[in-house]
């Protein structure tokens, strides 16, 4: 028989901390590496409702340059009568970009899945630019008619992206 001589386990101890620093380093490492692709993902949803806004931004322009019949009072299927002087702004309204037809929608290609866009074209009057040259006479254009445009888009995981413009036409 072999004698057994007592060991301290010193080694053990020294191995089980080992152990568990790197457990720890490899489980930093991974939260870290979630969390960029969670960024990554969050900036390309992002980009995606930006572009969509865009598109929707451009859409209610070339309608607007049709110079669409204005309703009497309140939004009609993307078009928005003049507000009042000390009217809040509409589309900030709960509930407003809902599925309701004050808004008009845009439809978005294939690489738009799950992207909702659409826009409100807003009367905002007539924007009168005569220029005073001397008291008997003045160069005054034809008013030009001036139209808000909000465009909003909103990605399937909730992203939301809100352009505004303003539009003249003569």
């Amino acid at each position: 028989m072999m004698n057994m001589k007592k060991q301290s386990g010193a080694a053990l101890v020294v191995v089980l901390i080992l152990l568990l620093v790197i457990t720890i380093l490899g489980l930093a490492s991974m939260r870290g590496a979630l969390l960029q692709e969670r960024m990554a993902g969050a900036a390309y949803a992002r980009s995606v409702a930006f572009n969509a806004a865009e598109t929707a931004l451009r859409v209610a322009e070339a309608h607007a340059k049709t110079k669409p019949a204005l309703p009497a009072s309140g939004c009609d299927a993307g078009v928005c009568a003049q507000p009042g002087p000390a009217a809040a702004p509409v589309w900030e309204a709960n509930g407003f970009w809902g599925a309701n037809a004050s808004t008009a929608s845009v439809s978005l290609g294939a690489e738009y899945q799950g992207v909702e866009a659409k826009y409100i074209i807003q009367d905002m009057g007539k924007s009168n630019t005569c220029v005073e040259v001397d008291l008997t006479a003045s160069i005054c254009p034809p008013a030009e008619q001036v139209y808000r445009i909000v465009a909003r888009a909103v990605t399937a995981n909730g992203t939301e992206v809100v352009l505004q413009s303003t539009y003249r036409i003569q």
